[in-house]
């Protein structure tokens, strides 16, 4: 098993990244559910990954988006309270939101 830091890949995000998607979550802070907005530029699968402060991931799921606005409804994570992150990736593409649980 191989260590691997994740916090600097999770901060250092590529300059064109909001030419292909931007992302919101709202509330913010959360309670119990949010709203996921993605507006994208293209049509395809992505990986949502929530994950905590150190970069360790609590939860995977893969979604589909179409290209223009697609809002996708949060249930209940079963999270304490804290921040988080939340990382939408394809292929070499990565957009981390931060969100905070009350």
């Amino acid at each position: 098993l191989k260590a691997v830091n994740l916090l600097p890949k999770i901060l250092g995000m590529e300059e064109n990244s909001n030419l292909l998607l931007t992302a919101t979550i709202f509330p913010n802070p959360i309670n119990k559910t949010s709203i996921l907005t993605i507006k994208s530029a293209f049509k395809g699968n992505l990986s949502l990954t929530i994950m905590d402060l150190s970069g360790k991931s609590l939860t995977k799921s893969g979604i589909e988006v179409s290209e223009g606005k697609n809002i996708i409804r949060i249930g209940d994570l079963n999270l304490n309270t804290g921040t988080y992150y939340c990382s939408l990736e394809t292929g070499n593409f990565r957009k981390v939101l931060s969100f905070i649980k009350k």
